[in-house]
């Protein structure tokens, strides 16, 4: 009869717990444009012009030659009154 050894037996393997991650909506941004309707507005391209509607940071404004869609970073305050 031959002797076999038995093998010790296996410790349950102890797992740690995962970290839960709690991450918040994200806060909408709500732009305003420092320009409202009706100001007059100076763009290095097209000229003097008035501001006839907003959304957001885009700004359409009525120059003399045309109407364009201009974002509000590209026009300066006119000090034409």
């Amino acid at each position: 009869m031959a002797i076999v050894k038995k093998k010790p037996p296996v410790a349950p393997k102890v797992t740690r717990a995962k970290k839960v991650v709690v991450v918040e909506a994200p806060v909408p941004v709500v732009y305003v444009s420092a320009f409202s309707v009706g100001n007059r507005v100076t763009h290095p391209v097209f000229g003097d012009g008035k501001v006839t509607a907003i959304v957001r940071d885009q700004l359409s404004i009525q120059f003399a030659s045309s109407a364009k869609v201009v974002l509000d970073s590209f026009v300066k305050a006119s000090s034409k009154g």
